[in-house]
């Protein structure tokens, strides 16, 4: 009888055993297994375990046997550089999709450069460099037998999203916006980081919130800051419902944010934007539904003064602003939401958040970016190869005209349209493709086709067909 045996252990280029075994029927017991046991190449290891308890007086399910399936290990080169060629830290998650796609497998710290040896199979990988570079997520990472490259080239994003909101779910809803208008960002979370003094250099907007925050909105070291940012020609988006009722007696806010304060609590869920505003022309916003964050019990009460205009008006007070913009003498450029711009809802036929975000940030020409995982390097929009040998009735090389310096994924296409292997390319001028499909089966007779996408999902069209000939 072979006895039901739960026991954890996880691969790292080897096996590392927990030796506490659970034994159905039995009190947990402590077996004396070696600590780590590395196995000279891959396959699969039976193991037979044999216990001696002296209060079992049955012999015959002392006996336990299991079977290890060890697979091949990758090698992972890792370099990660900004666009002047200095090294960011970054820490890497390995999801493997196979095993547990929602629970990190295994996690690394690149400081420029490194190393580290995982499981062969698929993975999704999060990376997360060190501030100022935007997070970054590889879809799909096939780590094969051998040694590989993955090299990242960070570029300084245009965006410093500041999250001083006391619920943190909040900022979802601005990156969401932001992930939607192509625009790379980095969260600064105040309640983990402390004010922004002297780390907003590099940016061209700054997006600002306050969410549910009732007091202590914009401290004043952040105020500060914001009044250089937007003095120095840059541009600021801060939102948040309870700013003016916070700050209404401060030089910030007449200053800096070109309004007054005059209403704490505005019973209207419904905004306006004024005609032939260059940034909320004729949009209508409801700041409630089960759309946006629903959270606005203290909408603020504005009017513009300065250099502030109206940009919205709250519906049927039309002495009461909602949103005011100006234009700063550095050329810089501001809007003030006086309430939260997570709450809306862009339910009917109203205006969404992502609309919003978008004339904001496009009345400030915040630069656009494909959110992509090598956004400085040069795509091609296509490949030139040479497929051999061709009709084939086995193993088949794809030779790339030019060598590839970006990760690809080459799908295979049998003639109804289905893909029936996708093989990963870190670098290099050729791939193999063994004529077999995802499941290790040969492929029958017919055509197939070759195409590539990029990691995120950009196409890049098709390289070439085979004729697999059985």
């Amino acid at each position: 009888m072979v006895e039901q045996v739960d026991t954890p252990f996880r691969l790292r280029g080897g096996v590392e055993f927990d030796t506490l075994l659970s034994l159905e029927g039995w009190d947990d017991h402590q077996l004396d297994l070696e600590d780590f046991w590395t196995p000279d190449e891959a396959g699969e290891f039976e193991f037979t375990v044999y216990t001696d308890l002296e209060d079992d007086f049955n012999r015959n399910d002392d006996t336990l046997r299991f079977t290890l399936n060890i697979l091949p290990v990758g090698v992972i080169q890792a370099r990660m550089e900004n666009s002047d060629r200095n090294p960011v830290n970054c820490r890497l998650d390995w999801y493997n999709l196979e095993l547990d796609p929602d629970h990190v497998f295994e996690s690394f710290t690149v400081y420029g450069q490194g190393e580290a040896a995982l499981m062969t199979g698929n993975y999704r990988i999060e990376v997360i460099p060190d501030f100022p570079y935007s997070r970054l997520t590889i879809s799909l990472y096939e780590v094969i037998e051998g040694e590989q490259s993955l090299e990242l080239l960070f570029e300084h994003p245009p965006v410093l999203l500041v999250d001083n909101d006391t619920d943190s779910s909040n900022a979802a809803y601005y990156q969401d916006a932001l992930i939607a208008n192509n625009r790379m960002f980095y969260r600064w979370e105040s309640t983990l980081l402390g004010n922004i003094v002297d780390r907003t250099d590099g940016f061209h907007t700054i997006v600002y919130f306050t969410g549910d925050r009732s007091s202590e909105t914009i401290s004043a070291d952040d105020q500060v800051e914001l009044a250089e940012h937007l003095a120095s020609g840059r541009n600021l988006f801060i939102s948040g419902q309870d700013i003016s009722d916070d700050l209404a007696e401060s030089q910030f806010l007449t200053d800096v944010l070109h309004c007054r304060h005059l209403a704490d609590d505005m019973d209207r869920g419904v905004v306006d934007g004024i005609e032939n505003d260059p940034v909320m022309n004729d949009m209508m916003l409801l700041l409630f539904g089960n759309r946006g964050a629903n959270n606005q019990i203290s909408k603020s009460g504005v009017s513009p003064v300065g250099s502030g205009i109206t940009a919205a008006e709250y519906n049927d007070r039309p002495n009461i602003a909602a949103a005011v913009r100006w234009e700063e003498e550095s050329d810089g450029r501001g809007v003030f939401f006086a309430f939260g711009f997570e709450a809306i809802s862009g339910q009917g036929n109203t205006t969404d958040r992502d609309e919003v975000m978008a004339a904001i940030l496009d009345w400030f020409d915040t630069p656009r970016e494909v959110p992509n995982v090598f956004p400085t390097l040069l795509l091609p929009s296509s490949i030139q190869a040479d497929i051999f040998p061709n009709p084939a009735n086995g193993a088949v090389t794809i030779g790339f005209s030019t060598p590839i310096t970006i990760p690809i994924l080459i799908n295979v296409f049998d003639m109804n349209g289905r893909i029936i292997r996708v093989l990963a390319v870190t670098r290099g001028t050729t791939l193999s493709w063994d004529g077999r499909d995802n499941y290790g089966r040969p492929v029958p007779s017919g055509v197939y086709y070759f195409n590539g996408t990029y990691f995120d999902g950009i196409s890049i069209g098709l390289i070439g067909n085979v004729i697999m000939m059985r």
